[in-house]
């Protein structure tokens, strides 16, 4: 089990690395390109692909739950009947921003938002309509069909990148661009869906199923509710920058204020592979199982997490420089606040919390922690200025993470001893701090950044493996042993 585990984390991994790889190489042309004030003017449509994962309204996470506890015969009509809904929440989703659109341009004072964001909007509806069919993949064992899929996204932008850098083209076709892109990738999922080897079972009678479209709907109301929430949260400080501060300082906070790409995607693979097994385990009632593996994915993804937390940390000035110039120097204070909130995604709480069958539950932690977000960024950008909505997501991540720890603990009768590795965290974090003070003095020599960033990187990493090698955090050879005990 533990390999196909591993093979399918790889696959689904390389696949959404490469898509979001793409995707910030894209981000770092424009910004280059443009300059602040275009790309801040860029950034406040692009603020919108939020939407994409707020009508996705929690149908993935349906499928991934519903799958493995379907009968055979109920497979293809369960998938069918997402896709119905799907298709709802996408029409919906471009309803709303068609609508919006005058109204924000005037909010703005920027009439060409207009025609720009409906051009987003079909760009949208087309993803949404694509991606809620990623469990289906990974679930019947075709990941790779998901990996190719994001790896055929990924070169679209990087080509659309490529071509804005060369040709400069306005920013309208850029917008037109993205919606072949769309396209491309909703034929690609139909495409592939049709080679998926489902259960046997063919698809009889009515192809709407009330009973099953109301399951769905109703295991999906507090996820995509509290999708809802988590996307205006992640979205909120950009939001109250674009409201106080001009396009300019717009440009500057998103381009710090981002979460590191690779992380996110290592991260989400993991959680995309772990949640059948999670589910699978609940519904077997193996909580030894289902501690042990979430204990041991908790400690590779920190031996990985952590380090790269406290590098990015000391060396943030020199890398901002580097890719997206000294422009943007000023990003680097919400990029050092952000990357704060990157030890706490050694997993992701609110997967485990909806595993055991408790969604309200992440749905209550989201409303508090959107609540305390939008008071501290609306108070802290009047008394602080730009960085202020940074420090007030840092702040509501915490309490939101806290607050899901506990859930998971309570559910699983157990203490955070037993939940955490906390011995193995503490020397994981011991390593990397090592590792960072020893190689800190890179900084200071008098050459040019991009050696800095080289030389630091491998004086680092190599630090690091010595000194985490030594304490026994990396490698675990005992992880493949307590697993295959524990969790069977």
């Amino acid at each position: 089990m533990l390999s196909d585990f591993s093979r399918r984390v790889g696959t689904v991994g390389a696949g959404r690395l490469f898509y979001v790889a793409s995707l910030t190489l894209f981000h770092v042309v424009l910004a280059r390109t443009m300059g602040p004030v275009v790309y801040g003017g860029f950034q406040r449509v692009w603020l919108f692909s939020g939407l994409f994962l707020l009508f996705l309204f929690g149908i993935p996470e349906s499928l991934y739950y519903f799958l493995p506890r379907s009968p055979d015969k109920e497979v293809k009509i369960t998938v069918l009947n997402a896709a119905f809904v799907s298709c709802f929440f996408a029409c919906l989703l471009f309803f709303i921003i068609w609508i919006s659109s005058p109204f924000l341009a005037r909010h703005y004072n920027d009439p060409s938002l207009v025609f720009n964001l409906r051009l987003f909007s079909i760009y949208g509806a087309m993803l949404v309509l694509s991606v809620f069919i990623d469990p289906v993949f990974i679930t019947y064992h075709r990941a790779r069909y998901h990996a190719i899929i994001n790896i055929i996204h990924g070169i679209f932008l990087l080509l659309l990148a490529g071509y804005y850098y060369q040709s400069h083209i306005p920013l309208l076709k850029v917008f037109y661009f993205l919606i072949i892109c769309g396209v491309l990738r909703l034929f690609l999922t139909a495409f592939f869906v049709r080679m998926v080897p489902f259960p046997d079972g063919s698809v009889r009678g009515r192809l709407i199923r009330p009973d099953i479209m109301r399951k769905i709907i109703l295991y999906a109301i507090p996820i995509g509710f509290t999708a809802g929430l988590e996307v205006i949260a992640r979205w909120l400080d950009k939001i109250v920058v674009s409201v106080f501060f001009d396009r300019a300082t717009l440009a500057v906070y998103t381009v710090g204020a981002m979460e590191i790409p690779a992380v996110g995607v290592f991260l989400s693979s993991v959680t995309s592979v772990l949640l059948p097994y999670l589910n699978r385990l609940d519904h077997e009632g193996n909580v030894e199982g289902f501690i042990v593996l979430w204990r041991n994915v908790i400690q590779r993804t920190a031996s990985i997490i952590w380090p790269v937390f406290i590098w990015l940390f000391l060396f943030a000035g020199p890398l901002i420089e580097l890719v997206f110039s000294s422009e943007y120097l000023r990003s680097v204070a919400p990029f050092r606040i952000y990357l704060l909130m990157l030890p706490l995604r050694v997993a992701v709480f609110s997967a485990v919390v909806y595993s055991i069958g408790k969604p309200s539950m992440v749905l209550l932690a989201s409303a508090l922690a959107l609540g305390l977000n939008l008071i501290l960024s609306i108070g802290l950008a009047l008394v602080i200025g730009y960085a202020g909505p940074a420090w007030a997501t840092t702040v509501s991540t915490y309490f939101h993470v806290l607050f899901l720890a506990v859930i998971i603990r309570q559910c699983l009768h157990t203490g955070f001893s037993r939940l955490f590795p906390l011995g193995e965290l503490l020397r994981i974090a011991a390593s990397s701090i090592t590792a960072g003070i020893i190689s800190y003095p890179v900084f200071y020599l008098p050459v040019p950044e991009i050696l800095k960033i080289g030389i630091s990187l491998i004086a680092f990493t190599g630090i690091y493996i010595i000194v985490a090698g030594k304490l026994g955090v990396i490698f675990p050879v005992k992880f493949l042993h307590a697993y295959r005990k524990d969790g069977k």
